[in-house]
Formats: structure tokens, C-alpha cells, sequence
């Protein structure tokens, strides 16, 4: 009998280890592939890098600048940076994918 306990008790202990193990796996894995999908859009360049190719294509450094924003567009191929320079009023469009000036406003 003794070895018989010794058998079911095993299983009992066995079960919950086991089950323990695979319910916490896939949420560290979850956790893991969720977090690069929000942080980056599928190849587009850093927002800092925009900001700082807008601001090269104006001479500029981000000292030099007050109110400065920097917007992906909804379908994720433009950014459109925005900065106050002095009196003028300054928009520059990039392709999100290249980092690449498409145009530059200034009002």
C-alpha cells in the first residue's frame, strides 16, 4: 500500500507543477511579442530620428526650436513635423520608412 500512496501522491504533485508552468509560459510570451508591435510600427523609422532629419533639413537644432510636434500618419508612411523657428511656422513631411524630407512649409 505504501508504494501505492507514493504513486498518487506523485500524480497530485506532478499535475499542478505542470499545469503551473505552460499557463505561465504564454504570457510572458504574450507579454514579450505585444511590446515590440507597440513600440514600433512595422519598418518606420524612430519619431526621433524624423525630428531630427526635419530639423537638419532646416539648418536647425532642437534647441533652436520651440513647439515642436511630430505626428505618424494614420496609415503609417508619412510623419509631419511641426516647429516654431522664430517668426516662422515650419512643416516638414517624411516618408516614414526612409526618413526622407517629401516637403518642407514654412508659413
Amino acid at each position: 500500500m505504501g508504494s501505492s500512496k507514493i504513486g498518487v501522491f506523485r500524480k497530485v504533485e506532478a499535475q499542478p507543477e505542470e499545469q503551473a508552468q505552460p499557463s505561465e509560459a504564454p504570457k510572458q510570451d504574450q507579454k514579450e511579442t505585444e511590446t515590440p508591435q507597440e513600440t514600433t510600427p512595422s519598418n518606420v523609422v524612430d519619431k526621433q530620428i524624423a525630428i531630427d532629419n526635419a530639423l537638419a533639413n532646416a539648418g536647425l537644432a532642437q534647441s533652436d526650436v520651440s513647439d515642436l510636434s511630430c505626428k505618424l500618419n494614420s496609415a503609417k508612411t508619412e510623419y509631419t513635423v511641426v516647429f516654431q523657428f522664430g517668426d516662422t511656422k515650419n512643416h516638414i513631411t517624411l516618408d516614414a520608412h526612409s526618413g526622407e524630407v517629401i516637403s518642407s512649409i514654412i508659413e
